[in-house]
């Protein structure tokens, strides 16, 4: 397992943010190296479904990728490592 993997990260609910619960809930499970499927398969929804809350994230804060508003999340403490 790699570092990140190891990592533990919770939501900081005092910081307003435009993110819904479930796009917070795949990012989670994104940083923890969780795959696409796999976030698919743990939320019960479709692939297609992760792949348009991962673009929906990216654009609510005007980034290009998903892993962009990852960085937004946690660089903007939404998100916060332990």
């Amino acid at each position: 397992m790699d570092q990140l993997s190891e990592s533990v990260f919770r939501v900081n609910f005092e910081k307003e943010h435009p993110f819904t619960m479930p796009e917070i809930r795949m990012a989670l499970l994104a940083l923890r190296g969780f795959t696409n499927k796999q976030i698919a398969d743990k939320l019960r929804v479709t692939t297609d479904c992760i792949y348009k809350r991962r673009r929906h994230a990216a654009d609510k804060v005007g980034v290009e990728t998903f892993e962009g508003a990852l960085g937004w999340m946690v660089g903007n403490g939404v998100i916060v490592g332990e």
